[in-house]
């Protein structure tokens, strides 16, 4: 997850994928930070992407680094964290939003990155992936070997990547 984080910081710009019915948007953000050893991003209540979010909380992050001609995609699930230590902990990081954002204001809002899949991708090697933000398995589950998810006892593959479960993990 510290390298994911790095790697959207040193490129300051991402792009943040939602969707609104079967209607795809996109658009660039900058607001990354760790907080309690997750990874967050931040927005406004009152902006759009806030409201589809609420409604599907799937989302993909882009960025590419042009100097270094590499690029990472994330998937992940936007959970909203509403506790003010939360949305302080983002502001701090980015001391400029405090013109238009307070934790206080009823407006900011930041989202915890959980079930994580990013990819690091290069023109000249292979893609890596790294997963971060997937809770423990408990009674009856089973950690996916591939992807992190967690799977029922009784599934045969993994609901998230189809990956064939191993039920001697449980």
């Amino acid at each position: 997850m510290e390298e994911v984080y790095q790697f959207l910081r040193k490129c300051k710009c991402y792009f943040l994928a939602t969707c609104e019915g079967d209607q795809p948007h996109v658009r660039p953000f900058g607001t990354v930070n760790i907080f309690e050893g997750n990874l967050y991003i931040q927005t406004g209540h009152v902006k759009s992407v806030a409201h589809q979010i609420e409604l599907n909380p799937k989302c993909e992050i882009c960025a590419f680094d042009a100097a270094e001609n590499t690029w990472i995609r994330v998937a992940a699930t936007l959970e909203e964290d509403a506790r003010l230590e939360a949305k302080a902990a983002m502001l701090n990081s980015y001391p400029e939003l405090r013109a238009m954002y307070d934790e206080h204001d009823g407006n900011t809002v930041v989202y915890k990155l959980t079930e994580a899949t990013a990819t690091f991708c290069s023109f000249t090697a292979s893609a890596r992936t790294v997963r971060f933000g997937f809770k423990e398995a408990g009674d009856g589950q089973v950690n996916c070997s591939e992807c992190g998810a967690i799977c029922d006892k009784h599934d045969v593959f993994c609901p998230h990547c189809g990956n064939k479960l191993d039920k001697r993990q449980m």
